[in-house]
Parts: C-alpha cells; structure tokens; sequence
C-alpha cells in the first residue's frame, strides 16, 4: 500500500485523531456485554525509530519515542450514563506494527473487517488520571491500536495486567481490531 509505505518512511510520524469505536472484547461491570469506547488523542514521534523484535507475533515493529495527549473513555452501549472508565495520559511512544494481517489478534469476538494489507499503530500512554480512581503510587500505562483505513478506520485498546507497569511499545501481547464508528484516525 502505497499511504503506508510513505508514512513508514516519514522522520517524525504523527498518529491523530478520535471518535467512537464499538468494543467486542471487554465485559461491562454493569452487566451489558457492548462498550462503546470514546478517544481523542494525539501522538508525534520526537525522534528516529527502532525496530525491534515484537515477541507476540513473528515479525518485528519501529518503535518511535513521542509525545502527546490521549482521553479515553468507556460507557455501556445500552446507557451511556454508565460510565466503565475515564482515563487522561501522555503518550510515550508510538509503533508501527506493521501488517493487520500479522499482529492483529483475531478474536472470534469481534467484528472485525480490518484491511490485512494495512498497518497497524500503537499509542502507549501513561495514565496520570483516572476519574473516580486512586492512582497507584507507580506509573501505569495503556495502549490504544489504530488502523487508518482511510474511509473504514479500526482500533482496540489493552490495559493487560502483564504490561501494565511497561511504558514500552510493541510488547502487548493480545488485540483484536474492532470498526470505528464514528470520527476520524489518520497516521501521517
């Protein structure tokens, strides 16, 4: 694909973006199975990229360190007003993936469409606000994954236990794209 050649090659890639991704893969403490996840965020690299081994899947991933903004929110699909999460973090770095066909995890859950050929980014981030939540006295780190698809965008999220504590990229262990729903995801 020619966009993702280009945007492999760029010196500082940006990942930008937000909007509403319908979640088939986390289970509601209010009982519902469908989330809908809320995101706005803004990742730019700072400086060049490494390639590095990505242990989850054969292949490897460029690993770039960058900055920015990441808001997260989750809500019931069924009532909104039932809020599951509410996350504000820093973005620590971005990666490029690669391939969806090679590193997205495929969960049978999700209704996933994703494009095989196009690349997937990760966007880790430090927690460093949680509404209604004590933060821990360590740094705590998530991970939001995109797939700018053009028209049809793609994202998933993890906040795994085994990486918690990493501020790593391209050590999550488990994904599973699922379709944007609304708003834009653009990596340039």
């Amino acid at each position: 694909m020619l966009i993702a050649a280009f945007t492999q090659a760029a010196p500082n890639p940006k990942v930008t973006g937000g909007g509403v991704t319908r979640n088939y893969n986390s289970v509601s403490p209010y009982g519902t199975a469908m989330l809908l996840n809320y995101s706005g965020f803004n990742g730019q690299a700072t400086g060049a990229g490494v390639v590095v081994p990505f242990p989850p899947f054969a292949g490897s991933a460029t690993v770039y360190p960058a900055k920015g903004n990441m808001q997260f929110k989750v809500v019931e699909e069924a009532d909104p007003s039932n809020t599951v999460a509410d996350l504000h973090g820093k973005v620590v770095c971005i990666a490029n993936l690669g391939p969806s066909a090679a590193v997205d995890g495929d969960d049978p859950n999700d209704a996933e469409v994703a494009d095989p050929a196009g690349d997937v980014w990760e966007i880790r981030f430090q927690i460093t606000k949680a509404k209604g939540v004590v933060l821990p006295p360590v740094a705590i780190y998530g991970s939001v994954f995109v797939q700018d698809g053009g028209s049809a965008d793609f994202a998933d999220e993890s906040f795994s236990a085994a990486t918690i504590l990493n501020p790593s990229c391209a050590v999550n262990p488990f994904f599973g794209l699922e379709p944007h729903l609304a708003g834009n995801i653009t990596v340039h």
